[in-house]
């Protein structure tokens, strides 16, 4: 059968795979003449088109290159360098190889665009005339629809060849990526397929240009789970590629599956941690997979032929396990604790998780009477609180929990030498002890309310300064959530009206770190700095809190020395200096 003949049988074989097909129209002709080309696909919006040229969405160019033979598990075809040229200058091109043998047949292809072309020529050898093209089979025509729609996509994007750009000549200042890919239901054939393509689109204009990298050169994080036998230890991975051409998957700073067609190999580098979960979530995983030899990522199987934890990550690990229930039984958030917090403690977790094994029992010879002892890790606070027993022993407790042992909390009204019973989280106003409140703010409202005494009032006052103070540092809305529950519960608790002016400053002060004060806010503000025209420190409050700089700095000039430095701890000195700044 000659090279004619064999192309019409293809041509014939193609066009009844694509009668199922309700949205494609083929305009081929068998004895076609055209150079490059043998005619198109017209690719319709909606099933019902009835070939009408209003529901036309675009066409696409096809090349059809038949073969007689039994089909290979792996097609490819070779092209001459002179069409390839021909496509990427006409915006690229669907190939299509028809394969029949006795009487059956399968359609396989591959999509040309010019960013797939453009890799082709960058990576052939300069003294052929042809480049082999790797193709793939379509078993079923929606999957060859999906490759006409994904053209009409993209060819638009990359119809310029002056707009090309290399990875290096990106600034990520002026813009961002983002992708186009046919395997948009799994991300990772999306990084590895051809039928990706990666594109920069301006910040401050309406241009996107092509990038001439494949998508793993860039790396990208999918939020995706890695199990063990129905386990998830982690919920995401930042998947990227090697200059060696091998893929990577970091899955934390210190984690990284490392592999490519033939084999795979687990990095842990104990030098990168840096987050105290995500290392002891790593050296699990680790563990299990030496029992397990495999794992699976989304729907991605990897396994091993052998795999051994050393010595030391099972030494790591128990260290970390035995943290994990310390701080878990002592409700201690482990969020955001970082491995520096925990080597800079060793001794303090040491003790910590002595006393949780212990029983929250311990003795200490040569000590009578209670006491408290507070341990600082980062931004989170442990306070226990030591009970004295027979035998010099002491049960221990968390400063958080309910101990239910009658117990009474003292503290003393300024100028007084009388103690006066009051909510345990009174005596939590240090700036730097807020952080034990912040997890339990709706428990420590409801204490103090339940034994609140205006004779400490100023002490109360005390609290809530430091918890705005924290929010400056911190950023957490929910201390300042509960500083705006205590000025309310002040003014609710006064017993005479001097409160009321340092409750409007506080409430606004809390207000104006989230947002911007209504019209009647401001108004009550300004009647507060008229009613109080001759207090320099009200005013200056007042001018703050309505952003006016000028009146401010002149008010604070007329402070005293020794006004300004007690001034200047204040938290409403952290708006003004926002002004200033």
């Amino acid at each position: 059968m000659d090279k004619t003949q064999i192309e019409s049988i293809g041509i014939s074989y193609f066009k009844i795979f694509l009668r199922n097909s309700k949205i494609l129209r083929p305009d081929t002709n068998e004895n076609d003449k055209t150079p490059s080309w043998d005619g198109d696909i017209f690719v319709y919006k909606q099933p019902n088109h009835n070939s009408k040229k209003e529901h036309l969405r675009g066409r696409v160019p096809i090349q059809v290159k038949s073969s007689e033979h039994d089909s290979l598990a792996k097609e490819s075809i070779s092209l001459d360098k002179s069409d390839l040229n021909n496509y990427l200058n006409d915006g690229g091109i669907i190939l299509v190889r028809p394969i029949y043998f006795n009487e059956t047949y399968k359609i396989f292809g591959r999509i040309l665009l010019p960013l797939n072309i453009k890799k082709y020529f960058s990576t052939a050898k300069k003294d052929s005339e042809t480049i082999s093209i790797r193709l793939k089979e379509f078993d079923r025509v929606e999957s060859f629809e999906k490759e006409c729609l994904f053209f009409l996509e993209n060819q638009p994007l990359q119809m310029n060849q002056n707009n090309f750009i290399s990875l290096d000549k990106v600034d990520l200042t002026q813009g961002t990526f983002f992708a186009k890919s046919i395997w948009k239901e799994n991300i990772f054939k999306a990084a590895l397929s051809e039928d990706s393509h990666l594109y920069f689109k301006l910040n401050y204009a309406d241009i996107t240009v092509p990038v001439e990298a494949k998508l793993s050169e860039i790396g990208f994080e999918k939020e995706i789970e890695l199990k063990i036998n129905d386990k998830v230890y982690f919920n995401k991975a930042f998947f990227g590629e090697r200059t060696d051409g091998r893929r990577t998957i970091r899955l934390n700073n210190c984690l990284v599956i490392d592999f490519d067609e033939i084999d795979i190999n687990i990095l842990f580098k104990s030098e990168h941690a840096i987050n105290f979960e995500e290392t002891l979530s790593a050296l699990r995983f680790l563990r299990d997979l030496e029992f397990t030899k495999s794992f699976l990522l989304g729907d991605l199987p990897f396994k091993f032929s052998s795999y051994n934890a050393t010595d030391d990550i099972n030494k790591q690990l128990n260290l970390f396990e035995d943290t994990w229930e310390a701080f878990s039984f002592l409700k201690i958030n482990t969020t955001n604790i970082s491995i520096h917090d925990l080597d800079t403690n060793f001794k303090e977790i040491e003790e910590i998780i002595y006393i949780v094994k212990q029983g929250m029992k311990v003795k200490i010879e040569k000590l009578e009477s209670g006491f408290t002892k507070v341990y600082k890790f980062s931004t989170k606070i442990l306070i226990l609180i030591f009970i004295p027993l027979p035998d010099n022993e002491f049960s221990v407790f968390n400063f958080t929990d309910e101990i239910g042992l009658g117990e009474q909390y003292l503290c003393t009204p300024q100028g007084k030498t009388t103690g006066v019973v009051c909510s345990k989280y009174l005596i939590l106003d240090r700036v730097d002890l807020i952080p034990i409140i912040v997890d339990h703010c709706d428990t420590a409202i409801q204490d103090i309310k339940d034994k609140y005494n205006d004779a400490l009032r100023l002490e109360h006052s005390y609290l809530l300064l430091s918890s705005i103070l924290y929010y400056d540092s911190s950023k957490d809305i929910r201390i300042l959530s509960f500083a705006e529950k205590l000025n309310h519960l002040i003014k609710e608790k006064a017993l005479d009206e001097g409160y009321n002016r340092i409750f409007i400053i506080n409430k606004y002060q809390i207000i104006s770190r989230t947002r911007n004060f209504s019209e009647r806010e401001s108004e009550e503000i300004i009647k507060l700095k008229e009613d109080f025209k001759d207090q320099i420190v009200t005013c200056l409050c007042a001018n703050i809190l309505l952003k006016n700089v000028y009146e401010s700095d002149s008010l604070y000039s007329k402070l005293t020395e020794k006004e300004r430095i007690a001034i200047d701890r204040w938290p409403i000195m952290n708006l003004y200096r926002s002004l200033k700044t």
